[in-house]
């Protein structure tokens, strides 16, 4: 059995708690040419854009699309767990996840999806829920 490294972490609550990323729609001119931003992040709009058709994906370039973004999504899984110590926030983790998948010519997809403002969704202590990145401190 895999062990999970979240799992001895608790919260500590800080008087001042960050409830928003501090990277913004602005900072999307700032990202590699080379990384392909979603629509949902160029709109102001909160509402997903759903289509009425479901695409198969069988051309092996759209296959080995898919392997490298599973590996990529592997990859920064295993980044931010080494990352993570006492005293870190899950926003400095939400930063170190975004610049890292940002580095490797990917868009975080969870940015700014139907206004969500990070990259990552954390929760601490076991919960089974998406959870949004904040200034409380991970203590053991």
């Amino acid at each position: 059995m895999r062990s999970n490294k979240l799992s001895k972490f608790v919260l500590k609550h800080p008087t001042k708690i960050l409830n928003s990323s501090t990277f913004q729609k602005k900072n999307l001119a700032d990202i590699s040419p080379s990384i392909t931003i979603p629509y949902y992040a160029l709109t102001s709009s909160n509402e997903p854009n759903l289509k009425k058709e479901i695409f198969l994906k069988t051309d092996s370039q759209d296959i080995k699309h898919l392997k490298e973004s599973c590996s990529l999504a592997s990859q920064a899984l295993k980044f931010s767990e080494k990352h993570l110590k006492v005293g870190l926030t899950t926003l400095e983790l939400d930063e170190l996840v975004r610049n890292f998948i940002f580095e490797n010519n990917a868009y975080p997809s969870p940015l700014f999806y139907m206004g969500f403002p990070n990259s990552i969704c954390t929760s601490v202590n076991n919960v089974v829920c998406h959870g949004i990145p904040d200034g409380r401190k991970l203590i053991e």
